[in-house]
């Protein structure tokens, strides 16, 4: 400082030295997949050129976190779970100091991701706001070979491993945890077998958050007959596409839903019934989920898995189940009903974007890329923060590609519902257009025999020659023989033994082997779901360096080892040309059975476009073929007006797809009453050998009424409006009729006239004849000139 310009200045003053930015409280943090730490801030001074107090208000810094993609995995995708590292609990990708609260510590709480695999170390990332790191722990691997399985008729291993039969009917809870909520209930039947106490799986219910997706395959529910549906029943009532993935595997005819925390359930399809049901479940389950798959334990303990609905653990493994069941009057909870209440109840409060969905949830961000000065911070946070959990789908573009999209609905319960014989319901369903009217599909209400309430204890014994101990040796040899244990007990632990005992208790009940394909799939379902969870599996090598250990294990678990008609790649079957089916054991040149269309064939113009049609059946291959020729009903006789045209069907699930009506209608004149007109179709796995034919019918039932057998009825209604129709065309006809009559009449009086006029005029003419003479002699002679 000076007191002059230029004049001798005084001693330099130092200020105390201070750190200038921004501070972590540590820069090294370890975090537990699924858990939280808290990352704290401090700040050096954020100061505002202003002294009014309402300005310093608004005036703030905000630093942006991001976390580089230092890891080659960060990005990619395994049993449909992104694999990430963090993720960051907050209302946007960074932390905020203000003018007037920067002395504050601000806190950033960071979760770690579960990717659902069982990691090979620890996984390290950065979080790129100064040079704060976070290594990731591994929790996935508490659940290493905890899994609940249901198979057969059936057979259930708990989450900690306890295993018991279960041969009761009705709708029971499989698996439960109240955080999503996300259920599993299941529906037993029996099988059909001749015994009345068998009981097998014909239906399944997932319900995650406020959507809901069902298969059934049972038309009733009864201790002592079987009766499926003709046409299995695949649903999905959904709002949010975050609620739950659907994957179909048609080589295994298996379908895979996973749910937000990452629970994992297969579905097995056998015989029209469900044959295995297996629930993988994720770390965000231990402790939360029960049900029949028992309470899954920090550690493997068995010892609290039969959990009673009321009661708490039970030593009897009976009692425990059947605390599980939905009775009549737990109407909150049935899931196989046309409208399930909770679904009524969440359908406007789960809506996309309605604020009282979101108020009470917590929203986790992937902070993976930062925003540039020019973004808008609130485009930035809409993008990122959209995490319920702290875990996650795969994006789209990472997914298999496998996802069968036919079960997209629109976000209501449809009440659109058509008349159809033998009261079923019709519900209207769509891949791009919920209002699309030919998306039809039928639904049978299911039915409860008058026998469920029955106590009749039923005994079983070994016939057809069979005994415990043949039993025993057959179930042996053909599990050991089809997946030896060198294949997979490095790396899984398998309890062969209940694989055994499950085998030798259906060759009790059915006579026969005919479930033993089915145990064998179930073993395998079990070695491939865990090993698609070991991470050091994906990148070490066979000796060869051919392919990865998951791959080679894998390769030799598929069914019936494809019967020699195919390959086996990542357990499922990669058939050779001309043969199709799981086990590649059916042959392209036998057509697609049990076909059938919606409501028996019959499409009104008044309710529906009809320009394609759903067909039910059985499809082995997602590659069919339809054939169709088009007709018209003229006085109720066939009139083809087209040859055969073939085209491949749009593949829908197993149990469905959908064929084009488009084709040209090359009509022709044809004397007599059109009634209606339609389609002859037939389908084919290869394009050449079709199958049995099917008939839509097409007509307006404003004026007709057709049935199945090409029969149609001119209704009064429509008679009596073309009756005055064709009085209308009558009343024209004579109008037009009196015109040319009263036309003919004036052209008649006119050539009188005409004639009066001419023969008056010719004897006017002989009077001046030579007058004309002269005038036309003149003219003739002066055109001579």
């Amino acid at each position: 400082m000076r007191y002059l310009a230029y004049s001798v200045p005084g001693p330099l003053q130092y200020s105390a030295s201070f750190k200038a930015g921004i501070f972590p409280e540590s820069y090294d943090y370890t975090v537990i997949e699924g858990e939280s730490i808290t990352i704290s801030f401090k700040s050096s001074p954020v100061g505002c050129i202003a002294s009014n107090k309402n300005l310093m208000a608004h005036c703030d810094q905000s630093f942006y976190v991001f976390q580089p993609k230092k890891n080659p995995n960060v990005g990619s995708c395994s049993n449909n779970i992104a694999i990430k590292d963090i993720i960051f609990k907050t209302q946007f990708c960074g932390i905020k100091f203000g003018a007037t609260d920067w002395q504050q510590e601000k806190k950033l709480e960071l979760y770690g991701f579960s990717d659902g695999l069982y990691n090979s170390g620890k996984r390290s990332t950065y979080i790129r706001l100064s040079t704060s790191a976070v290594n990731v722990v591994d929790k996935d691997a508490s659940i290493t070979n905890r899994l609940c399985q249901s198979l057969n008729d059936p057979h259930i291993t708990t989450f900690d491993g306890k295993y018991y039969h279960f041969m009761d009917i009705g709708e029971f809870v499989m698996y439960r945890n109240d955080k999503g909520p996300y259920w599993v209930h299941v529906l037993l039947t029996n099988c059909g077998f001749g015994w009345q106490g068998s009981a097998c799986h014909c239906a399944i219910a997932i319900r995650s958050r406020s959507s809901l997706f069902i298969i059934r395959t049972c038309k009733s529910i009864s201790r002592t007959k079987k009766e499926l549906l003709t046409r299995p029943i695949t649903k999905l009532i959904s709002c949010d596409d975050n609620d739950l993935l659907i994957d179909f595997n048609q080589a295994r005819n298996e379908y895979k839903i996973t749910l937000p925390i990452g629970t994992e359930i297969k579905i097995s399809i056998s015989y029209r019934f469900i044959g295995t049901v297996t629930v993988k479940p994720s770390i965000y389950d231990i402790n939360e989920a029960k049900g029949l798959c028992g309470v899954p334990s920090v550690t493997k303990d068995p010892s609290d898995d039969y959990t009673h609905r009321q009661n708490g653990p039970v030593s009897s493994d009976q009692e425990f189940a059947k605390s599980w069941r939905i009775t009549s009057a737990m109407t909150s909870e049935q899931l196989f009903v046309d409208e399930p209440d909770f679904a009524k109840d969440d359908l406007i409060l789960n809506l996309p974007n309605n604020p009282a969905s979101t108020n009470n949830s917590t929203t986790f961000c992937t902070c993976e890329v930062k925003a540039s000065s020019a973004e808008p911070l609130d485009d930035f946070n809409s993008i990122q923060c959209n995490l319920a959990e702290s875990t996650g789908f795969c994006s789209s573009s990472q997914q298999s590609g496998n996802q069968i999209n036919s079960y997209s609905t629109s976000c209501t319960i449809s009440k659109r519902k058509r008349r159809s014989l033998y009261h079923s319901s019709v519900v209207r369903r769509s891949i791009a257009d919920a209002d699309d009217s030919d998306d039809v599909t039928e639904s049978e209400p299911l039915v409860y025999d008058e026998d469920i309430n029955s106590t009749d204890v039923i005994s079983q014994t070994f016939r057809n020659g069979w005994t415990a101990d043949i039993a025993y040796q057959t179930c042996q040899e053909a599990l050991t023989t089809a997946i030896p244990s060198d294949v997979y007990s490095d790396y899984v632990e398998v309890d062969v033994e209940n694989f055994i005992q499950s085998c030798v208790s259906d060759i009790e009940v059915t006579g026969d082997k005919s479930f033993l394909t089915y145990t064998i799939n179930a073993m395998a379902t079990n070695i491939m779901t865990e090993i698609s969870r070991n991470e050091s599996l994906f990148i070490m090598n066979t000796t060869d360096g051919s392919q990865t250990i998951l791959e080679q294990i894998t390769s030799k678990l598929c069914i019936n080892n494809c019967s020699y008609n195919g390959i086996c790649v990542s357990g499922q079957c990669e058939c050779s040309n001309g043969y199709i089916g799981g086990d590649c054991s059916k042959d392209t040149s036998t057509p697609p059975v049990n076909i059938s269309l919606p409501a028996e064939g019959l499409c009104t113009t008044t309710t529906r476009s009809c320009k394609k049609t759903n067909i039910y059946g059985d499809f082995l291959s997602m590659e069919v073929w339809y054939k169709l020729r088009y007709f018209k009903v003229v006085d109720n006789s066939k009139l083809y007006s087209s040859n055969w045209e073939i085209n491949k069907v749009e593949y829908r699930n197993m149990f469905m797809v959908t064929v084009d009506l488009d084709v040209s209608r090359k009509t022709r004149s044809a004397s007599g009453l059109t009634m209606a007109e339609g389609y002859e179709i037939t389908l084919s796995n290869d394009g050449t050998n079709f199958g049995e034919e099917v008939t839509i019918l097409i007509y307006d039932e404003g004026c007709f009424s057709c049935n199945k057998s090409m029969t149609c009825v001119l209704l009064e209604v429509c008679d009596s409006s073309k009756e005055s129709q064709e009085n209308k065309k009558d009343s024209n006809t004579t109008i037009i009729a009196l015109a040319s009559c009263f036309g003919v009449i004036g052209v008649v009086v006119c050539l009188v006239a005409l004639l009066f006029y001419l023969k008056h005029k010719s004897s006017d003419e002989k009077t001046k004849v030579g007058v004309y003479s002269g005038c036309h002699q003149e003219s003739r002679n002066n055109e001579e000139m």
